[in-house]
This record gives C-alpha cells, sequence and structure tokens, in this order.
C-alpha cells in the first residue's frame, strides 16, 4: 500500500505541476530574495514556521529540510522566514533564519495557513507551495513532492551553461 500511495502522490504532484502556463511567482520579501541569490542554487526553500502555535510541527518540518540540504547533490539554498517578534531562533530552524517586521510578516506570511513551504526554481518560479498539517505522516510526502519539484529544474553546472 505504501509503494501505490507513494506512486499516487509523485504522479499527482507531476501533474500539477504540469498544469497551467508560465505564471509569476508570488513577490518574496526583498531580505527573503536578497538572502536567496546570494547562493547559487538548484532548489530555494522558504520555510515559513508556525512561529506561534505548533512548536512540535515546526521542528518536524525543520528535520525533513535540514535532511534535504544534508544531500550531497541538494545544491539548495533555505530561508526560515520568523517576524520579529518571534522569540530568538530556534537553533533547528534550517538555513539562514530572516526576520521580517510584523507589517512585512502579515504581508507575505498570509498568503495561505502556517507552517508553509515553498519550494522555487533558480529564477525563483514556484514549484510548490503548500501548507503543511499538523500530521507526522506529512514529513515522507514532502519528501516525495521536493523530489518531484526537483525533477523540474536543472544541476547548477548545466544551468550556467
Amino acid at each position: 500500500m505504501r509503494v501505490i500511495q507513494r506512486m499516487f502522490w509523485c504522479i499527482a504532484a507531476a501533474a500539477l505541476f504540469s498544469c497551467g502556463g508560465a505564471e509569476e511567482a508570488p513577490a518574496l520579501p526583498a531580505a527573503v530574495t536578497h538572502t536567496l541569490g546570494a547562493t547559487p542554487h538548484r532548489l530555494s526553500v522558504v520555510f515559513w514556521p508556525e512561529t506561534s502555535g505548533c512548536v512540535s510541527c515546526d521542528h518536524m518540518i525543520s528535520e525533513v529540510i535540514a535532511g534535504w540540504q544534508k544531500a550531497p547533490d541538494a545544491q539548495m539554498v533555505v530561508v526560515t522566514v520568523v517576524p520579529d517578534r518571534a522569540r530568538a531562533s530556534q537553533p533547528w530552524h534550517p538555513g539562514v533564519v530572516v526576520r521580517l517586521t510584523a507589517e512585512d510578516y502579515g504581508r507575505y506570511g498570509a498568503g495561505s495557513p502556517l507552517p508553509r513551504v515553498e519550494i522555487r526554481n533558480a529564477k525563483g518560479a514556484v514549484l510548490l507551495s503548500r501548507s503543511i498539517p499538523n500530521n507526522g505522516l506529512q514529513a515522507d510526502l514532502l519528501t516525495e513532492e521536493m523530489l518531484a519539484a526537483r525533477s523540474f529544474t536543472a544541476p547548477i553546472s548545466v544551468a550556467a551553461q
């Protein structure tokens, strides 16, 4: 059953990614765009944790993203976006932590429920943007979706030529 479920999600993700034309990516805050642009990458991951609620949910998602970063061919840059008013950065927040003013965080973070993960290609086009429900089974699904998004990009050495 698990193999069939994974195959279904991979096919569903591929179908969703192939639908629609080239849409303009939703804008990111300037601080996030600057951080993403500082490192050549194949994929960028922007993590919007639920800083006021389920810390264990944020921690689970952070661990999944940290696992992605450890892969030898990851070629990704990760940014965690938190509001100024949030507690000090947690040591388990993945990537570079970017703090936004309450106004900017409200404007950019309110697109969908938190916690949310956005995966973009090197040009900033959104490959995946989704909220993560409070459910441990979401970790495997999130990894499958990242791999599906990655299949739509080229390695840095190929993309640079």
